[in-house]
């Protein structure tokens, strides 16, 4: 690391530490000293839910994220104004992750399963919602107007470049490879570099 990466990484944590603190028991300092980045999903489903369930109200009531097998299994309880409350369930698999500092893309093969919590009513506008729109996911961005997330019917694509928490010169210097999703936690290598 160069004399202006460290400089920015220091400028970064002081000025993110009160956030940043609640999160750091959740990280083995051995792993990261050895360039491993484990992230735990009781961390994304504790002390990371308040802030994401407010960046996704009103139609994201909760949601679990579990890592197994090399997946990331993703449970929503929704509720949508015209639908109500519906339960979605995700099965996404890593495609391709570049964390490099020219491009931060990442992307996604998913299968998803809707099951309505109202009566037949509901899966019948659910289905006539959903009607040549493929999947709810795919409704959901679209809707959103989300301009980092494009899906179709069995990808998610994501380009982190569109989000400005990675246009940080901190980030420009940060390379990531994705390693796995086992035993509670998503693993990826990090590296610095100059």
């Amino acid at each position: 690391m160069n004399d202006q990466t460290i400089k920015s990484l220091l400028g970064f944590l002081i000025e993110k530490k009160e956030s940043l603190s609640q999160y750091l028991d959740y990280f083995e300092p051995a792993d990261l000293r050895n360039g491993i980045l484990s992230i735990p999903e009781e961390l994304i489903n504790n002390p990371c839910k308040k802030p994401i369930l407010a960046k996704l109200a009103p139609n994201v009531h909760d949601y679990k994220v579990t890592f197994s097998g090399d997946y990331i299994f993703l449970d929503l309880n929704l509720n949508i104004k015209q639908l109500g409350p519906i339960k979605a369930m995700y099965l996404l698999s890593v495609e391709k992750c570049v964390f490099e500092p020219q491009m931060h893309r990442l992307s996604f093969t998913y299968r998803e399963d809707i099951r309505p919590q109202g009566g037949p009513m509901q899966s019948m506008m659910l289905k006539t919602f959903l009607l040549n729109q493929g999947s709810l996911l795919q409704k959901a961005v679209s809707l959103s107007k989300l301009k980092a997330i494009q899906v179709n019917r069995t990808h998610i694509f994501v380009d982190l470049d569109r989000v400005p928490l990675f246009t940080s010169a901190f980030f420009e210097k940060l390379s990531i490879q994705y390693v796995q999703s086992q035993d509670g936690k998503l693993t990826c290598r990090f590296t610095f570099l100059e």
